[in-house]
């Protein structure tokens, strides 16, 4: 694909009264020449019935013509052009995201941040709305087709965030700091740094929520509009994630480790070993304290604390092998499980 394929022209970029489908389709044409909609609607990675009404209106406003070429009506930014004289080229590799169609703004953007160029690119909330979507897709969002009603709704959304009208007519209790947020007019930065704390909080084994694999299932049917904010959220819970991440995303509580010596051990044991995941420094404290107390409770007098630390991974390994997974070492039945094998060795004994 050619590299300015779909870098918008700035004129049309700056005209508010065209659409950002309509500012695809102007920049598709002037790119290929005369085409068909069927290819105008490949070439910008969406459905012919979707960009057909645009069409019609830049025909009205003369921003395009049509011709009646073959028998099928095909396109051109020429009033006088005939496909049979003048063969349609075939748009090149049809773009399937909006985030190759617009790549060329946030290029535009990241090398010309403090330019006069960046402030005529985010001449409106619309405009900033589409470089929000890229941002979004680029960060693993799910993507929503041009012209759906998902869209539209992103786009919407996004443009009263940028508005500052995004929660005038929410509750208070429902969002964070309602005083400043029914009013701020949120900029492309802050998105970015929401996203990011968001994609933090699901890839930090370091930070909540504990339960990964639960967020990451449920950010894969994430819309748009619904992370800026959902109507349908818990009670008690912020109903904007967008607002929620904000902030960076809460750490783990770490427990005051009660048995430092058996920590120790237990943080030099876990490296050594095959498991897939490896528990981080909170886990590890809240597993050498429950640990410990079964040890002060039952009265094993071990050798060393090396030693228990390494009959502690052997249980690991033979009760959970490669499905080990260290989230489990807080919870009740583990430490059922632990008291029962350590009586199975002769170590402890749990009967009266």
């Amino acid at each position: 694909m050619s590299k300015d394929l779909f870098s918008i022209p700035q004129d049309l970029f700056e005209d508010k009264t065209l659409t950002p489908t309509q500012k695809m389709i102007l920049t598709f044409l002037r790119n290929n020449g005369a085409n068909f909609s069927l290819n105008i609607a490949k070439g910008i990675g969406t459905r012919r019935s979707v960009i057909q009404e645009e069409l019609n209106q830049l025909i009205e406003r003369k921003k395009a013509f049509a011709s009646n070429g073959n028998q099928r009506v095909s396109y051109s930014l020429n009033p006088s052009f005939d496909l049979k004289r003048s063969p349609v080229k075939q748009p090149k590799k049809a773009v399937s995201s909006l985030r190759s169609k617009l790549q060329y703004t946030s290029n535009n953007i990241n090398n010309n941040k403090n330019s006069s160029l960046q402030s005529k690119l985010l001449s409106s909330s619309e405009d900033v709305a589409i470089l929000a979507i890229q941002y979004w897709i680029d960060c693993g969002g799910i993507k929503h087709r041009v012209g759906s009603g998902s869209y539209t709704e992103a786009i919407d959304s996004l443009t009263k965030l940028f508005d500052g009208t995004a929660f005038d007519l929410v509750p208070d209790s429902v969002i964070p700091n309602p005083l400043l947020n029914k009013r701020k007019k949120f900029s492309l930065e802050d998105w970015k740094t929401s996203i990011d704390n968001y994609i933090m909080s699901i890839k930090s084994v370091a930070h909540r929520p504990v339960n990964k694999s639960n967020a990451i299932s449920y950010r894969k049917k994430l819309a748009l509009s619904r992370f800026i904010y959902n109507s349908w959220a818990k009670e008690g819970k912020t109903r904007s994630m967008f607002l929620q991440y904000m902030e960076p995303p809460i750490l783990m509580h770490t427990e005051v480790a009660r048995y430092p010596k058996l920590t120790t051990s237990l943080t030099k044991q876990f490296p050594k070993t095959n498991f897939r995941l490896k528990p981080i420094e909170p886990q590890i404290i809240a597993a050498a304290n429950m640990y410990g107390a079964i040890i002060k409770e039952y009265e094993w007098k071990y050798p060393s604390p090396a030693t228990a630390a390494r009959t502690f991974i052997e249980f690991v390994e033979a009760q959970y092998g490669s499905r080990y997974n260290p989230q489990w070492m807080t919870a009740k039945w583990f430490k059922f499980d632990l008291e029962n094998y350590l009586d199975r060795q002769g170590l402890i004994n749990i009967r009266d």
